[in-house]
């Protein structure tokens, strides 16, 4: 017996509500706690220029696959496939207010890599400026 599909939309079980995709005041999305945390941050450092950035990693590099060939069926084609890959990993924060940047490419993601990247990232910040820093 063929089953025929309902004309009546369907809603999945766990959709979110209503109030929680609901517009807050004119254009905007509920931020969920960043607004709260950037007002701790310029309460916490009055005499300092809080600037917002965003962070992500991401990696860059080829990853090999392994290749088919057309040979006799029994017999084993002639030569190796390569299954190697090398890549590098891009950390990146970018401050949209003002353009700024910082980038640093390391060979592996590791809290090693992480810690790093953050080192390197508050020393290129001007010295009367506070970063919060939105990682992905």
């Amino acid at each position: 017996m063929a089953h025929r599909a309902s004309a009546e939309p369907v809603e999945a079980e766990d959709a979110a509500p209503p109030s929680a995709v609901r517009r807050q005041g004119p254009g905007r999305l509920p931020k969920k706690g960043l607004r709260e945390a950037l007002k701790a941050a310029a309460a916490a450092h009055p005499e300092r220029r809080l600037q917002l950035w965003f962070q992500d990693e991401a990696r860059i590099g080829q990853k090999g696959r392994t290749a088919q060939r057309w040979w006799e069926r029994g017999q084993r084609p002639v030569g190796l496939c390569d299954k190697r890959f090398t890549s590098a990993y891009l950390y990146a924060a970018v401050c949209p207010a003002s353009g700024a940047d910082f980038a640093l490419v390391m060979p592996t993601v590791s809290t090693t890599a992480m810690s790093l990247f953050l080192d390197g990232f508050s020393r290129s910040l001007e010295p009367d400026v506070q970063a919060v820093l939105v990682l992905d």
